[in-house]
């Protein structure tokens, strides 16, 4: 018997001493070093991308999130873009709305796993691929706008294909490689019409409590005739790159900028994302907080600072 109860009592050591550790930061490490078969540092883009060995496949029946689901019950700008316009031919408004500056925002977003394969060993470094199509939309509504009916003033569609390569790495560093397709349109008539298609290539990365994504896309070129934003690249950028911090506790600090990658013009978009702990069963407390072009596609080429506040079902 005292071969099964001294690893307990042991444990209950370990806990006491991480109990008794006053940094906040020193003493949620030691609980997560207690807690193996827990979710811990460095597993996030694992959990997220189902990377590494003995990952069962979920099916194309079943959806699991992939970008943010929130709603932002209040969410205010600086700027309102009461006549969105574009390059384009017929694609300026040239009435100008009635918007208000506050609205209510909300994101839902979803994957499913079309095909995977394991490797069964590790070929230029990666080791499983798998295949998602991915579907998000973004919805502005103008709901404190009884004067105008309370209209749903945007609605973005994206639906992807992404393949995902994933490393053999099992500590910091390099996780993984996605390649993929984008459609994304507000399917809108003119002069509002805007739409894009892109390829891209992103990496990731994680270090502790750490997770990095990183991409650059390509443009796929329409004709000039179907171009509704000919452009949006000088405006919403040739790449983005995402920081995610876990600061333990269930609060979570993400940082998504976008750039031109280019010094003329040298224009961005910043989103910065604060998530609390749970409030009531899976939804956390969110606050979001943006500055610069393209907060949406009738946005891309207008300049706005927003915050708003919420809840959200799954962060970055």
């Amino acid at each position: 018997m005292s071969v099964v109860l001294a690893p307990a009592f042991g444990a209950d050591n370990a806990l006491e001493k991480c109990r008794d550790i006053p940094d906040r930061d020193a003493r949620l490490d030691c609980f997560d070093s207690l807690a193996p078969d827990k979710r811990g540092p460095g597993s996030y883009l694992s959990n997220l991308w189902k990377l590494g060995a003995g990952r069962e496949r979920i099916g194309f029946d079943q959806l699991q999130t992939h970008r943010p689901v929130y709603v932002l019950l209040d969410r205010w700008t600086n700027n309102v873009n009461q006549a969105p316009s574009s390059p384009a031919p017929g694609h300026s408004v040239t009435t100008p709305l009635d918007l208000n500056a506050n609205e209510v925002k909300f994101q839902l977003s979803f994957k499913s796993e079309v095909i995977s394969h394991d490797f069964g060993g590790e070929f230029l470094g990666l080791a499983s691929g798998r295949l998602w199509f991915a579907y998000t939309q973004q919805s502005h509504w103008q709901l404190y706008t009884p004067s105008i009916s309370r209209p749903f003033r945007e609605t973005d569609y994206e639906p992807e294909l992404i393949l995902t390569l994933g490393t053999a790495n099992e500590g910091d560093g390099w996780k993984l490689l996605n390649i993929g397709l984008l459609h994304q349109s507000n399917g809108r008539a003119l002069p509002a019409s805007r739409s894009w298609n892109r390829v891209y290539a992103q990496g990731g990365w994680e270090w502790y409590r750490v997770s990095v994504l990183a991409r650059v896309w390509a443009r796929i070129q329409e004709s000039p005739e179907r171009d509704d934003n000919p452009d949006i690249k000088d405006y919403v950028g040739r790449g983005d790159a995402l920081v995610r911090w876990d600061l333990g506790g269930e609060y979570a600090v993400s940082l998504l900028a976008r750039h031109t990658l280019r010094v003329n013009p040298s224009r961005g978009f910043l989103q910065l994302d604060l998530t609390t702990p749970a409030l009531f069963g899976p939804a956390r407390g969110y606050i979001q907080m943006t500055s610069g072009y393209g907060e949406s596609l009738i946005d891309y080429n207008f300049r706005q600072t927003t915050i708003g506040f919420g809840i959200v079902y799954r962060e970055w």
